[in-house]
């Protein structure tokens, strides 16, 4: 992301460092992510409640109304880091490493779910995290330089194989190189929904 001359890390002084939203309507910051070169960003909140973005890498800072994205994701987790104004009710903070509350399922449940009922499914599963578990069909690189991980999903009845596509979040695409087709691994992400034809997308996944 675009940098703007800022505060130094001391700014951060007294500012609320706080989860995602919860999809209760508040609007609390998004997690942290990784831009495209690679540096950690925070969504913070200061004694105001007014929003500003970090550099964890480089230690500026700068308002979130002024920070411009270089990728779709950024610009995503920009405009939710504009639109924050909630503290936590829990008052958590964001700590360095933390264990997920993402929910589970196999991948075979979420390709039959969205084969079966594509609205119903999208209601259950989409733009919800969750720790997708199968075995990896294969991994690579995609025409716009995303790391893709496909996990097997089932066969529909004319045995056409469905399969869920993980997008790797920026700075976990090189976990993807240790895994081998016939491999049964967990990948957690948001579930983005069907996809073209039979596959199920999955967006900002990790290795767990």
């Amino acid at each position: 992301m675009q940098q703007v001359v800022g505060a130094l890390v001391g700014l951060m002084v007294g500012a609320t460092l706080l989860l995602g939203c919860d999809g209760s309507g508040s609007n609390y910051p998004p997690e942290p992510i990784i831009d495209v070169n690679g540096n950690r960003w925070l969504c913070l909140l200061d004694a105001d409640n007014t929003p500003f973005a970090v550099n964890a890498s480089t230690g500026y800072s700068a308002p979130a109304e002024e920070v411009y994205p270089d990728s779709d994701e950024e610009a995503r987790w920009v405009e939710r880091c504009r639109n924050a104004d909630t503290i936590r009710p829990d008052g958590d903070s964001w700590p360095a490493t933390t264990s997920s509350d993402a929910r589970e399922v196999s991948a075979t449940t979420l390709t039959r779910a969205y084969e079966e009922n594509n609205v119903a499914a999208q209601r259950d599963y989409g733009d919800q995290r969750y720790v997708i578990t199968g075995v990896v069909n294969d991994a690579g690189v995609d025409l716009s330089g995303d790391t893709i991980v496909r996990l097997q999903g089932h066969r529909e009845s004319r045995g056409i194989p469905w399969v869920i596509e993980c997008v790797m979040r920026d700075g976990d695409g090189a976990a993807a190189a240790t895994l081998r087709a016939g491999d049964t691994a967990s990948l957690e992400g948001v579930v983005h929904g069907q996809w073209i034809g039979y596959n199920v997308r999955v967006r900002d996944c990790e290795l767990r």
